[in-house]
């Protein structure tokens, strides 16, 4: 790909960061909203593999403001792990009613990892990018002043909004990866792909992380399993927690379906590559099929805004 010309100055940037992020950013995907009592299975029944929706939940919790907290799939995977990992494969399946009620309530923040965090609806992208790095949460609730949900931001809001505005918040968005010293992170946990589904997600949550790749048995990558996969179960199809991973990801059309990373890829394809695939996870391998490290969102954006944050600080 050739070069494209960058209009990266450090006025075009302050320009930049400091605009409302509500004009900014693409907030149009819709959200899903719940009661403290309604259950898992409801949240299934509105967010299942063919209907549209967001897997983050709003609800009216009954305190004082913010009257409100999220639920996201990692407290949904969070919630599986920990049933099946107290009560084993059987009482597991016995019990799959009383796990598929449990409430909004109880799921909220089960993950004790994604703190419901509210910020103004009104802030600029320079308030939003420090705050999200420093609280390492994945999405953030906009506030109108009288307290309504205006919308949520989220990290993939985010990245898009980098990719969109690239030239204006790097100096070398068309230079490779590997110039940059953009390695991501490394080493990452891998999952064999005759293992159960089940396990994967248990595996996911002990080691807090969101994807693994997965390998046949010769150890060489051919698939990915991320958290968002339980979004293709609904209440009839929820036993497929105990298919294999090979067998659960073909089912539902998700095997071999990913892009790798590769060192060549310049920032801007890194970007693009994340954001027109819907990605919150880019893997590399190395020269034997095997999965070496893993670029995600939280990379991304603390790669860039280090840099924004960096240049800032010689600039002044």
């Amino acid at each position: 790909m050739g070069q494209q010309q960058s209009y990266y100055s450090e006025a075009a940037k302050a320009d930049l960061l400091a605009k409302k992020i509500r004009d900014l950013l693409l907030l149009n995907r819709p959200l899903v909203t719940l009661t403290p009592s309604d259950t898992l299975k409801d949240a299934l029944q509105v967010t299942g593999p063919t209907r549209t929706g967001k897997w983050d939940f709003s609800f009216s919790k009954y305190i004082m403001r913010p009257d409100y907290s999220l639920v996201d799939v990692v407290d949904i995977i969070t919630f599986i792990a920990t049933s099946y990992t107290q009560l084993g494969m059987r009482p597991f399946k016995d019990n799959k009613d009383h796990i598929l009620n449990v409430t909004c309530g109880e799921l909220a923040d089960f993950s004790a990892c994604n703190p419901t965090l509210s910020i103004p609806a009104d802030s600029t992208v320079a308030d939003v990018l420090p705050l999200m790095r420093q609280s390492r949460t994945h999405r953030m609730v906009l506030v109108e002043p009288d307290g309504t949900i205006f919308h949520l931001v989220t990290q993939s809001n985010l990245v898009e909004f980098m990719l969109l505005n690239l030239d204006r918040l790097h100096p070398t968005p068309d230079a490779t990866i590997s110039e940059l010293s953009f390695h991501g992170t490394s080493p990452i946990r891998s999952f064999d792909e005759s293992k159960l589904t089940v396990e994967a997600f248990v595996s996911m949550q002990r080691g807090r992380i969101t994807a693994m790749p997965v390998e046949n048995r010769s150890g060489t990558m051919n698939g990915i399993i991320t958290v968002r996969n339980v979004k293709v179960l609904t209440t009839d199809s929820f036993d497929d927690l105990f298919l294999t991973v090979r067998d659960f990801l073909k089912k539902h059309n998700v095997m071999g379906s990913y892009i790798l990373g590769t060192h060549t890829m310049t920032l801007r394809d890194l970007l693009r590559s994340v954001v027109v695939n819907v990605y919150h996870h880019l893997f590399f391998v190395d020269d034997t099929g095997k999965a070496s490290h893993v670029i995600t969102l939280t990379d991304i954006l603390d790669f860039i805004a280090s840099n924004v944050a960096q240049r800032t600080v010689e600039a002044g």
